[in-house]
């Protein structure tokens, strides 16, 4: 992988001195985005509220949310044929409001025939060539919204997606190749002093990436996208890993695949995702519970949905189940140490207006169970949501 990394730069660098560096054009800043707004009721159990929630009991609760972007692009070719870009993002949600930097992703871009380097804010190429599988339509399953609204007990460890996010937007290097027939390839580097910004939107639990301890970060995926008699195929396999300064953690490994068929409208596919932590030494539970991946030593999610989609109609059903050792897992002698799990399913339709504008609404329901039977610690719910998405 640092191969390369390096080949490609020392390309690109060659390249650039060798010719004559002019643009026709110099960059110009175009806008885009997108503009969520939501409306949702959803309820969580009558036990958990008693004891959690101040006893609140099962009481459904309204909830008015948003998510807005602002997206500033620019490109322009050079006359060696070099194509130089620049993106970043202005979250002007209710979610960036609440972060003292609203700028999210920001990086620049370095494309030519043999792939393109970009340099910045941005998750791992694991995390963004990553095949879901499952569809994902207003509210989705994927570090989705429902995990806040059916509340999750501190005490319950777990991810929210299949896809590798555990870095966020830290600074690093990635690579991306030319597509050859359908397939793929992408690499990442994030080295030990790169900064640990993330977005504010990344709602999955806090993990070892984002420590001030965390080391070197490397990522690799492998993508094919191409189509047999009719059935479009979609796959990938992504692979993560990093070295820690974390007392108690020695080394960080996570592996995903997922796969997406296609044909006639309809779509079905699923991913999966892997997490192992070596360790030096005993876990012990933080003031949490361990309600992350930090705090335990193993865990894993798995989703599968089908769809379906004709003109401006579409309609989808996911499933997702998490599993994660608990915050006893790891301590001798306890006789609480088990798995937390976390399972949800989504049922969903949007309808396409035009013109980047579209209408939907969701029904979901969640339940986590952590390794305890306290009350405070396990929660189920249901919730419904409707919804309209704005592209521009």
């Amino acid at each position: 992988m640092k191969k390369v990394l390096i080949g490609t730069t020392a390309l690109v660098a060659a390249t650039a001195m060798t010719t004559d560096v002019r643009a026709a054009d110099p960059i110009s800043i175009t806008l885009g985005g997108y503009g969520n707004w939501y409306v949702g009721w959803a309820g969580n159990d009558d036990s958990y509220g008693d004891v959690a929630r101040g006893n609140q009991g099962d009481e459904i609760e309204g909830h008015v949310w948003s998510d807005a972007e602002i997206h500033f692009n620019g490109s322009t070719t050079l006359d060696n044929g070099l194509t130089i870009g620049v993106h970043a993002e202005w979250e002007i949600g209710s979610y960036g409001t609440t972060d003292a930097d609203p700028m999210d992703e920001a990086y620049v871009t370095i494309g030519s025939a043999y792939g393109q380097l970009l340099v910045g804010e941005e998750n791992n190429r694991a995390y963004q060539m990553h095949v879901y599988g499952a569809p994902g339509l207003m509210l989705g399953m994927s570090e989705s919204d429902i995990y806040a609204l059916i509340e999750r007990p501190g005490a319950v460890a777990g991810q929210t997606t299949t896809a590798l996010n555990t870095d966020s937007d830290r600074q690093g290097i990635n690579y991306t190749s030319p597509s050859f027939y359908g397939f793929q390839f992408g690499a990442t580097y994030k080295p030990e002093g790169a900064e640990t910004t993330g977005s504010v939107l990344n709602k999955a639990p806090n993990s070892i990436a984002t420590d001030a301890t965390s080391e070197n970060i490397w990522a690799a995926s492998l993508t094919y996208d191409g189509e047999f008699s009719g059935v479009g195929v979609a796959a990938s396999a992504g692979y993560f890993s990093q070295e820690s300064g974390n007392a108690s953690v020695n080394e960080h490994d996570e592996w995903s695949a997922g796969l997406q068929l296609t044909y006639a409208g309809f779509s079905v596919g699923g991913s999966y995702r892997q997490l192992d932590i070596t360790e030096d030494g005993t876990i012990t539970p933080g003031a949490n519970g361990g309600a992350d991946f930090e705090n335990a030593e193993d865990g894993y999610v798995w989703v599968a949905g089908v769809g379906y989609a004709t003109g401006p109609y579409a309609v989808g059903f996911t499933y997702q189940a998490t599993s994660a050792e608990g915050a006893f897992s790891n301590v001798p002698g306890n006789v609480n140490g088990g798995d937390d799990e976390t399972a949800a399913w989504i049922v969903e339709g949007t309808y396409d207006m035009g013109a980047g504008v579209a209408v939907g609404a969701s029904v979901f329901h969640v339940e986590y169970d952590d390794e305890t039977t306290n009350f405070a610690n396990n929660n189920e719910g249901w919730g419904f949501a409707t919804g309209i998405m704005l592209s521009f």
